[in-house]
């Protein structure tokens, strides 16, 4: 009941009059936003003086809004002027968010008014009528505005449903969308049949050959399937399938003659003034098919549901004849809509639809129905390479009728429906039959003798029939394809974490037949991979507003981001004690330890460690070759003491100074490319460690000394400017002809551990680089 206000109006009118004025007002802001330059764009205008004194007003005008609603709230808030750089005023980004926090309590607030007063509303309900029935749908109505500023006259409905009971609990077939399920044809009788039902599984290997028997029709299925990208796994790891079962009428039509010809055009009377007919009963139902079985022509159209359910669902389907409209309940005659089969199967009547691609699979997936001779007026647009390719185009340009598109976000679950929605349903598929005519002679007279444009509508329209449901396969690489698509990119951990929540999400969907978008938005996934929450308070603070499954599973989320980003650390590991470079980075403070590939050496126990702690914290870096694979060589000796061997490989040492090489005196810090020294050959390396196998590690021992020498001489290098520039030019110069005499450390003759020459190693010079 409206209560009558102060005014004379009801309080009704009121709250309608409110929505209408906030939804316009929110409409035109969001275009005067999206009409902003953006990135580069925006720093161009910027650079106008004009430009930037009106932006910097309404940015405070905007500011003091936003601080004006936050107040409302919390009063003691304080942004701070707009510019003002103290360190207790907020950034925009810390404004943006205290702002989305309140906007966030605020609608929990209303959220929890709005269930009293249902609350309250529906107990008074059921004390008068001693019935309990869900809420009704509620509308909520705008007029949008025109590019003139005035309305459009075209009332867009957000049409909402509360408390609504799901559709799929009552089928009596059963939601099955596990990753392993196998889709089986609904159909159990075949009319119009050029060749028996076959219902037998086409089982095949995952190279695509066939297991067992299997028909030529089972070969060309498998291949259209592999043309598709959708395999189906048997629980032996075999790939099953199921022939479509109007394949090869499919495949033998050909449009007879009377279809390829031109037809007389009579216009279609105004929608309004047509019967429309509500079936929702089987009696209606069999009529319908009477009906239906009787012409040479009928439109069809669905509407669906897909936000509430993993795999959409039809709901309504509208049929119109030339002379009738029909709105048919497929939710209440779902079992029982195969008896169409007959008509829609029969190559002698012509079924019209508009882009029908999931029109086709709705009818097989829920009704068991199946289309042979369809065409597409979708496809004829295209054809005829027109302007668009809509129905709204369409309908506009041959029928001089703007389409209402007000219900397009309605939820058809809603029973019954509303006259505005059943209008709206009806409008779809009252055209069609004319536009089928139009469109058909524009074809003949654009195409040549043998009508070949109009033909090959038919044909296109005949491999979208050839089409068949398959349930959506999962595929672990899809995360990849997400992040292409928002133009993304993550690394480490981050990236488990979203590969973990991208497969936990088509998971819990499956389960719970949710679709994706219901149980995790994309932008949420993203939130929490880029934080990977460690509470399960963090995890719903990362989606805001909270999903319903997410808040019911946070404990579940943080448990696979935890996993994730334990895996991701112990592969990290894995591949740390695997590897033989030795790095910089990989020396541990004083006290630790360091990995030198399977062997563990304690950092107290290697002399070279701390001057390698040094080189790594020094500023600039400048490493000769010999230095460095004196390096290599004390690092393994110190790996070789600690394990008691007596004997150190030239090769494994000359190994690691080119590693280290590599990890030090890369072109980024040098200016030059690196080039590998040449390794010392089997006999010059047997021949330069004449004693290298002593007993009791003499040799090893008696390095020790050369070997720090050479460690120093690297601290020594470190601390030189770099060579061949600005000032030091001249003197780096001189180092080089120095070096090129007498080596780099002081001498072609001198050895370092067991008598090595490492001056026979060629030494990679610096390139001096032009001043600019």
């Amino acid at each position: 009941m409206d209560h009558q206000n102060h005014d004379g109006g009801t309080e009704s009118e009121d709250l309608q009059t409110m929505q209408r004025n906030l939804l316009k007002t929110v409409a035109a802001g969001t275009r005067a936003a999206n009409g902003l330059p953006l990135g580069r764009d925006f720093e161009f205008h910027n650079t106008s003086a004009a430009f930037g004194a009106k932006m910097h007003t309404f940015t405070k005008r905007v500011h003091t809004m936003m601080e004006s609603l936050v107040k409302r709230v919390d009063p003691s808030v304080s942004w701070g002027d707009l510019g003002d750089a103290g360190p207790d005023v907020m950034d925009d980004d810390d404004r943006m968010e205290s702002l989305t926090d309140i906007t966030d309590a605020l609608l929990e607030r209303v959220d929890g008014m709005l269930d009293v007063a249902k609350n309250s509303s529906a107990k008074g309900s059921a004390a008068s009528t001693g019935r309990n029935d869900p809420a009704p749908a509620q509308a909520f109505v705008f007029s949008p505005t025109n590019k003139t500023g005035t309305t459009t006259g075209r009332m867009v409905q957000l049409l909402h449903a509360s408390n609504i009971r799901r559709p799929q609990l009552s089928f009596s077939d059963k939601v099955d969308n596990s990753r392993s399920a196998i889709f089986v044809p609904k159909i159990r009788d075949k009319p119009n049949a050029k060749e028996p039902l076959d219902l037998e599984p086409i089982r095949m290997t995952a190279s695509g050959e066939i297991v067992a028997d299997a028909t030529q029709l089972g070969n060309t299925m498998v291949s259209h399937m592999s043309t598709l990208g959708i395999p189906r796994h048997a629980d032996k790891g075999e790939l099953v399938t199921y022939p479509h079962p109007y394949q090869p009428e499919l495949d033998a039509y050909e449009p007879k003659e009377d279809l390829l010809t031109k037809v007389s055009v009579t216009d279609s009377m105004p929608w309004t003034e047509n019967d429309c007919t509500w079936v929702d009963t089987k009696e209606a139902l069999l009529a319908l098919k009477e009906t239906l079985d009787g012409v040479s022509e009928f439109a069809v159209d669905l509407e669906a549901h897909q936000y509430r359910t993993f795999a959409s669902f039809a709901c309504l389907m509208q049929l119109s004849t030339r002379t009738r409209d029909y709105l048919v309940d497929v939710l209440a005659l779902r079992a029982e809509m195969h008896v169409l089969n007959s008509s829609f199967t029969n190559a002698d009547i012509v079924k019209v639809l508009h882009g029908s691609d999931s029109d086709i699979l709705w009818l097989q997936k829920d009704l068991g129905l199946y289309l042979v001779n369809m065409f597409d007026t979708g496809q004829a647009a295209r054809v005829l390479t027109l302007p668009k390719f809509s129905l709204a185009y369409l309908l506009q340009t041959y029928c001089n009728v703007t389409p209402n598109k007000a219900y397009q976000l309605a939820d058809w679950r809603i029973r019954p429906l509303t006259k505005e929605m059943a209008y709206y349903a009806q409008e779809d598929t009252h055209y069609l039959l004319y536009l089928y005519d139009v469109l058909r002679n524009q074809l003949i007279a654009h195409g040549n003798q043998q009508a070949n444009l109009l033909r090959a509508v038919w044909m296109r329209s005949r491999d979208i029939c050839l089409q068949k449901y398959e349930i959506a396969v999962f595929d672990p690489e899809g995360y990849q394809r997400l992040l292409d698509k928002h133009s993304r990119s993550l690394t480490g951990q981050h990236l488990h974490v979203f590969k973990a929540l991208f497969d936990w999400r088509d998971q819990t969907a499956r389960d719970e037949d949710e679709s994706i978008r219901y149980v995790l938005p994309d932008h949420m996934l993203f939130d929490l991979a880029d934080v990977c929450p460690r509470e399960a308070t963090q995890v719903v603070a990362c989606c805001t507003p909270t999903p319903p499954l997410v808040r019911m599973n946070a404990h579940v989320i943080l448990e696979v981001i935890t996993t994730a980003v334990d895996a991701y650390k112990a592969v990290r590991k894995k591949q740390a004690a695997s590897s033989n470079v030795i790095h910089a980075s990989r020396v541990p403070p004083r006290g630790g330890t360091v990995d030198h590939g399977a062997t563990t050496v304690p950092a107290t126990s290697g002399p070279a460690l701390a001057p390698l702690r040094k080189l790594r914290s020094s500023k600039q870096l400048v490493c000769d070759v010999d230095a460095v694979s004196a390096m290599a060589r004390l690092l393994v000796t110190s790996a070789a003491n600690e394990n008691g061997a007596m004997e150190v490989d030239d090769h494994e040492a000359f190994a690691k100074a080119s590693d280290v090489r590599k990890a030090f005196c890369s072109e980024r810090l040098f200016g030059v490319p690196f080039v590998p020294p040449t390794a010392p050959t089997p006999a010059e390396s047997s021949s330069a460690h004449p004693t290298s196998s002593a007993p009791g590690g003499t040799a090893a021992s008696s390095a020790a000394p050369a070997e720090r020498a050479a460690a120093d001489k690297i601290i020594s290098l470190s601390k030189t400017p770099r060579l061949g520039h600005g000032k030091n030019s001249q003197q780096g110069s001189e180092q080089r002809s120095n070096q090129k005499r007498k080596g780099a450390f002081g001498g072609q003759n001198d050895d370092i551990h067991g008598g090595m020459q490492l001056s026979k190693m060629p030494r990679t010079h610096f390139r001096k680089k032009k001043r600019s």
